[in-house]
């Protein structure tokens, strides 16, 4: 039997795995793009050693497939919960705060210190984007109680 999401005290009917981010939206003003002749491996180019001018930026917390899919899950009226880890750090705590403003579980969810909390930047141009990434290498494990619980 699964374990009840403290939120809603009901039965967990879905439990995501994963690394969760905080992503920030760039939107850039001005990049140059070039294309092969078949319109394929684009790169993007900006001036170097300049500042480049951006229309606006916005910080989503608590992104990545395992967040996106804990959120979809309670926003459809499930029980979710999300087994994840964070640093012990600001970042960290903006992305517990928005999975709990989400009545997503966070009792499978872990801050370790001396750990930081995943970032990645997403530049976007047109309809396009690219994503700078980075990402801690964290020590999962998913915990003996679901597994004894769980498993046939």
């Amino acid at each position: 039997m699964w374990p009840f999401n403290e939120f809603t005290k009901k039965k967990i009917d879905v439990l995501a795995i994963g690394d969760v981010f905080i992503d920030t939206f760039i939107e850039l003003e001005d990049a140059h793009v070039s294309c092969d002749i078949n319109n394929a491996n684009c790169t993007i180019s900006m001036r170097f050693g300049d500042k480049i001018p951006y229309k606006n930026a916005t910080p989503v917390a608590g992104v990545g497939n395992a967040g996106n899919a804990a959120v979809a899950v309670a926003r459809l009226g499930y029980s979710s919960a999300l087994l994840a880890m964070t640093g012990n750090d600001e970042d960290g705590e903006k992305i517990w705060k928005s999975h709990i403003h989400e009545g997503v579980s966070t009792e499978f969810m872990q801050k370790v210190p001396g750990m930081t909390t995943n970032n990645a930047y997403v530049l976007q141009f047109g309809a396009e984007r690219t994503i700078l990434v980075k990402q801690e290498a964290f020590p999962y494990r998913v915990p003996e109680k679901i597994l004894a619980d769980n498993m046939p």
